[in-house]
């Protein structure tokens, strides 16, 4: 499946965003949170290969913390029900 991606530096915060859209974000160790997303969201925890290390699902909106993974140097930020293809393990690859 191809994904649109959008700017990394809201996320979804503010965005009404189509099931083939994610957002790319840089980690660096710090909590997320869902503030100002309207709807439940899939992240996924990418170590600097791109490789998934995490998935969190189902995250509701307006959770204060989301704690993610120590490796993880990127997340990708879907609507929810986008990741069911996607495994820990799996590499991803960025159009």
């Amino acid at each position: 499946m191809k994904f649109k991606f959008y700017n990394k530096n809201f996320g979804l915060m503010f965005r009404n965003i189509k099931n083939n859209a994610a957002v790319l974000k840089d980690y660096n160790n710090e909590y997320l949170h869902t503030f100002f997303v309207f709807y439940p969201i899939d992240i996924v925890f990418l170590d600097s290969k791109f490789k998934v290390i995490k998935i969190k699902r189902r995250v509701k909106p307006f959770t204060l913390k989301i704690m993610g993974e120590k490796k993880a140097k990127y997340v990708l930020e879907f609507r929810t029900g986008n990741t069911k293809n996607i495994k820990i393990g799996k590499k991803i690859k960025l159009r």
